[in-house]
């Protein structure tokens, strides 16, 4: 399964193989006991309530808000919206869950270019070895969690290509390589 994400410092966007596509606030909160959301919907498309462990180990689930139900969560407590890298891999762990079929995953991920250049490196290293089992509320089932190839550049690289190459990967215009083009970012 092929799945291309770009995580922006507002929105995920995501987009499968076959088409299916998912976008929402690039906010992740960790639940807690006393951590219950008033408000959550599970039908709401951009709220999410997770439950995230290792595949070999069930004992080390964590749960999670993504989305819209993180923002609110985090905002109930008072406490300010961040991003991390663990973050990272749970907006994608998210996403794999939603866009998903069980197979290992060719990923393809766009970055903020300030958060690429810190991170980049890492997140790399720490998806390829991404490995989990997930349950999203709401939905059954569980979905296993395994990322076969990353590919991880700047979301900008992203303009770029789209303007110079078709699907297939062919110049869409021979003289289009001759032009300059700028990025503001």
């Amino acid at each position: 399964m092929k799945i291309a994400i770009t995580v922006g410092s507002k929105y995920v966007k995501a987009l499968n193989e076959n088409g299916n596509t998912v976008i929402f606030p690039s906010v992740v909160a960790a639940k807690t006991k006393e951590g219950f959301l008033k408000g959550f919907s599970k039908s709401k498309s951009t709220q999410y309530s997770i439950a995230i462990w290792p595949a070999n180990n069930a004992a080390q689930l964590k749960e999670y808000y993504v989305g819209s139900s993180a923002i609110n969560y985090i905002e109930s407590k008072g406490d300010d919206v961040t991003s991390t890298i663990k973050d990272i891999e749970i907006i994608i762990t998210t996403i794999v869950s939603i866009l998903g079929n069980n197979e290992p995953v060719d990923l393809i991920l766009g970055l903020s270019y300030d958060f690429y250049k810190l991170n980049n490196i890492i997140i790399k290293s720490s998806l390829h070895e991404l490995d989990m089992v997930s349950s999203i509320e709401g939905t059954t089932g569980t979905k296993k969690i395994k990322i076969k190839s990353i590919l991880v550049f700047p979301s900008v690289a992203g303009l770029y290509y789209g303007n110079l190459l078709n699907e297939d990967g062919s110049l869409k215009d021979d003289k289009n390589i001759n032009y300059t083009m700028g990025c503001i970012f």
